[in-house]
């Protein structure tokens, strides 16, 4: 049996692909803490405001702020795998590297996740409404500022001249 032939550059292709879905499920899991952390503060502030802070309802407001992180990281990660990989390996073959598209995706990915889990597509009339997208563009964005050192590289490497 012959060896199989296979590219450089299609190995440096998965080698990008393999490290941009690490910095997506890195930009997810801090997103997911972020929220939840945020979700915990605002609900004992409001348990504060109403004069009702207990140590029974923080630990149920922490149980809640910890279920929260859990599925935001568990549909991050789905999103990640669904979406994120496929999507970064369809814009690195065109070199497209922008953060933008997977802002998009996220918002798409959040809504229809949404959709299902409320029974309803979600409001957008109220700001609080627009909250509920805050964690995905959190984890484009981050995922964003973690790949540039990549494109980076790349750029400079696919502009050396091998001799």
């Amino acid at each position: 049996m012959a060896p199989v032939e296979v590219s450089n550059e299609r190995i440096y292709a998965e080698v990008r692909a393999n490290i941009a879905f690490e910095q997506m499920v890195v930009a997810v899991l801090i997103s997911a803490l972020i929220s939840g952390a945020c979700l915990l503060v605002v609900n004992n502030v409001i348990l504060i405001a109403k004069g009702g802070w207990r140590l029974a309802d923080a630990l149920v407001t922490s149980l809640g702020a910890v279920q929260a992180t859990f599925f935001i990281f568990l549909f991050g990660f789905a999103a990640a795998i669904v979406v994120g990989a496929p999507l970064f390996k369809a814009l690195e073959k065109i070199r497209y590297r922008r953060v933008w598209p997977y802002g998009v995706a996220a918002v798409a990915v959040q809504y229809v996740i949404l959709a299902i889990s409320l029974g309803r597509p979600p409001t957008l009339d109220t700001p609080a409404g627009l909250l509920f997208f805050a964690p995905g563009l959190m984890a484009a964005f981050l995922f964003g500022r973690f790949i540039r050192p990549l494109w980076a590289a790349s750029e400079r490497s696919s502009s050396l001249t091998i001799v």
